[in-house]
């Protein structure tokens, strides 16, 4: 994916996106972006926080990270409809369903329910199962309860980052 992006006049990196922002444009300015002019309703300018850069990533053809001054992934956006036309902010942790080879080996739907840290560090696992079992609902429960415990605001993508 070709990606217009530049520097501004303090080095700062531009970068125009669609204007399908998955979260606030609040949030996006809380953390340093600015919002340029846009040549027409489509698209949008942004300028990123000082000390961040866009990256490409050859695993994630198509989207184009916003990484933070410590190199972390922040964000992304995409302009094809694969990817979902979004430009978006991560949250620090984040729960995947994980495929594993299924014990009898039939096959299917079987893993593990992780809570990923930003760089997919496994924090914590919540069993194996079937995917939509009853033990999925169950893990997928425990989990919600622990991430209330241990990270109230885990889907706020400006919190845990400091």
């Amino acid at each position: 994916m070709e990606y217009a992006y530049s520097k501004g006049a303090d080095d700062r990196e531009k970068v125009e996106v669609l204007n399908c922002f998955t979260q606030s444009k609040m949030d996006f300015k809380e953390l340093g972006f600015c919002l340029l002019e846009s040549k027409n309703q489509y698209h949008v300018t942004l300028l990123l926080p000082e000390g961040w850069h866009t990256k490409t990533d050859p695993d994630h053809e198509g989207v184009v990270f916003f990484c933070d001054e410590k190199g972390r992934k922040r964000g992304s956006f995409s302009e094809d409809y694969y990817h979902g036309y979004a430009v978006r902010l991560f949250c620090r942790y984040r729960l995947d369903f994980v495929a594993c080879p299924a014990p009898d080996k039939l096959g299917g739907d079987f893993g593990e329910l992780r809570l990923l840290d930003w760089n997919n560090k496994v924090i914590k696992t919540f069993g194996q199962f079937w995917y939509y079992s009853r033990d999925y609902e169950t893990s997928y429960r425990e989990a919600e309860e622990y991430l209330q415990e241990f990270f109230p605001n885990y889907d706020d993508p400006l919190a845990y980052w400091d």
